[in-house]
Protein backbone atom coordinates (compact mmCIF):
# COMPACT_ATOMS: atom_id res chain seq x y z
CA UNK A 1 0.00 0.00 0.00
CA UNK A 2 1.44 3.37 -0.84
CA UNK A 3 0.65 6.51 1.07
CA UNK A 4 0.53 10.07 -0.38
CA UNK A 5 1.63 12.73 0.99
CA UNK A 6 -1.05 16.32 0.91
CA UNK A 7 0.91 19.71 0.41
CA UNK A 8 -1.06 22.44 1.56
CA UNK A 9 -1.11 25.61 -0.45
CA UNK A 10 -1.86 29.01 0.75
CA UNK A 11 -4.77 30.74 -1.89
CA UNK A 12 -5.36 34.32 -1.26
CA UNK A 13 -9.42 35.27 -0.64
CA UNK A 14 -9.33 37.40 -4.16
CA UNK A 15 -7.68 34.09 -6.04
CA UNK A 16 -10.50 31.95 -4.87
CA UNK A 17 -13.32 34.22 -5.36
CA UNK A 18 -12.86 35.15 -8.95
CA UNK A 19 -14.93 33.22 -10.91
CA UNK A 20 -14.60 32.79 -14.83
CA UNK A 21 -18.09 33.78 -15.97
CA UNK A 22 -17.51 37.79 -13.97
CA UNK A 23 -13.89 38.31 -15.02
CA UNK A 24 -12.19 41.66 -16.42
CA UNK A 25 -12.40 41.81 -20.08
CA UNK A 26 -9.29 40.06 -21.42
CA UNK A 27 -7.41 40.59 -24.76
CA UNK A 28 -4.38 37.71 -25.80
CA UNK A 29 -2.59 38.52 -28.53
CA UNK A 30 -0.57 35.56 -30.56
CA UNK A 31 -0.77 33.36 -32.72
CA UNK A 32 -4.04 32.43 -33.10
CA UNK A 33 -5.25 28.70 -34.56
CA UNK A 34 -9.09 28.28 -34.44
CA UNK A 35 -11.16 25.29 -34.49
CA UNK A 36 -11.98 25.59 -38.10
CA UNK A 37 -8.30 25.04 -38.58
CA UNK A 38 -7.67 29.00 -40.21
CA UNK A 39 -4.46 30.57 -38.78
CA UNK A 40 -4.00 34.42 -37.66
CA UNK A 41 -0.24 34.79 -37.28
CA UNK A 42 -1.00 38.27 -35.46
CA UNK A 43 -4.33 38.09 -33.86
CA UNK A 44 -6.38 38.87 -30.54
CA UNK A 45 -8.48 36.91 -28.78
CA UNK A 46 -10.89 38.98 -27.06
CA UNK A 47 -12.26 37.57 -23.75
CA UNK A 48 -15.66 39.08 -21.78
CA UNK A 49 -17.13 36.85 -18.86
CA UNK A 50 -15.31 33.60 -19.55
CA UNK A 51 -16.66 33.76 -23.23
CA UNK A 52 -14.77 34.78 -26.45
CA UNK A 53 -16.34 38.14 -27.68
CA UNK A 54 -14.29 37.92 -30.81
CA UNK A 55 -11.30 36.72 -32.69
CA UNK A 56 -9.54 38.89 -35.47
CA UNK A 57 -6.47 40.24 -36.80
CA UNK A 58 -4.57 42.57 -34.56
CA UNK A 59 -4.59 45.35 -36.37
CA UNK A 60 -8.66 45.53 -36.33
CA UNK A 61 -10.68 47.51 -34.77
CA UNK A 62 -11.12 46.00 -31.03
CA UNK A 63 -14.85 44.98 -30.39
CA UNK A 64 -17.37 47.54 -28.42
CA UNK A 65 -16.10 47.37 -24.51
CA UNK A 66 -12.66 46.27 -25.40
CA UNK A 67 -11.35 49.77 -26.08
CA UNK A 68 -8.36 50.70 -23.46
CA UNK A 69 -8.08 46.76 -22.38
CA UNK A 70 -4.25 46.37 -23.16
CA UNK A 71 -3.55 43.11 -25.49
CA UNK A 72 -1.41 40.29 -23.17
CA UNK A 73 1.39 39.01 -25.49
CA UNK A 74 1.61 35.53 -25.94
CA UNK A 75 4.79 33.28 -26.94
CA UNK A 76 2.62 30.69 -28.26
CA UNK A 77 -0.61 29.28 -29.82
CA UNK A 78 -3.57 30.36 -28.66
CA UNK A 79 -6.69 27.80 -29.46
CA UNK A 80 -9.81 29.31 -28.87
CA UNK A 81 -12.54 26.97 -27.29
CA UNK A 82 -9.49 24.51 -25.82
CA UNK A 83 -8.30 24.59 -22.34
CA UNK A 84 -4.26 24.99 -22.54
CA UNK A 85 -3.47 23.79 -19.02
CA UNK A 86 0.43 24.30 -19.67
CA UNK A 87 -0.16 28.28 -20.10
Amino acid sequence: MSRVEEEVVEVSPALMAHNAFDSPRLALRGRIVTMAEDVIDDGILYIEDGVIAAVQEADAAAPDGFDGVEAIENDGNLYPGMVGLHN
